[in-house]
């Protein structure tokens, strides 16, 4: 009975050490939906990205929170780069980076699988503040 144990767990361990060689590109991943593609990460996390306006189009002065899901998701889709006369693309404006990556946190967010930390709160080191970033009074006696 032992014997038989043992050989098994000789055998899973042989597996796994198999398993943990093999490249990750070997692993399949869950491919997009056909037609669709994959919402990438936001490259910059925004501080509250339901608040964000939408600056262009149909819901121009609208927050992302507002939004319904299919919106959002087609403002986080990357976009072709403008081009200029001489081919060259166009640096992205900040504004439509800053749109894009409030939707992608967004959608990342309503999923939950937005990958990275939220961004942390202004912190003010002014003589006499007792705040700290979490928003918790402290106090020092000296």
């Amino acid at each position: 009975m032992n014997e038989q144990i043992l050989t098994e767990l000789v055998s899973i361990r042989q597996l796994l050490e198999r398993a943990i060689a093999a490249p990750s590109a070997a692993r399949p991943v869950a491919p997009a939906p056909t037609g669709q593609t994959q919402i990438p990460q936001p490259s910059q996390l925004v501080s509250d990205p339901g608040a964000v306006c939408v600056h262009f189009g149909k819901n121009a002065g609208q927050p992302l929170s507002s939004l319904n899901d299919r919106s959002v998701e087609w403002y986080a889709m990357p976009k072709e780069p403008r081009l200029g006369n001489n081919g060259k693309p166009f640096p992205p404006r900040p504004a439509d980076e800053q749109l894009a990556n409030a939707a992608r946190q967004l959608h990342h967010q309503r999923l939950g699988t937005l990958i990275g930390k939220a961004p942390i709160a202004e912190m003010s080191f002014a003589p006499g503040s007792s705040v700290t970033a979490d928003g918790i009074e402290e106090s020092v006696p000296f």
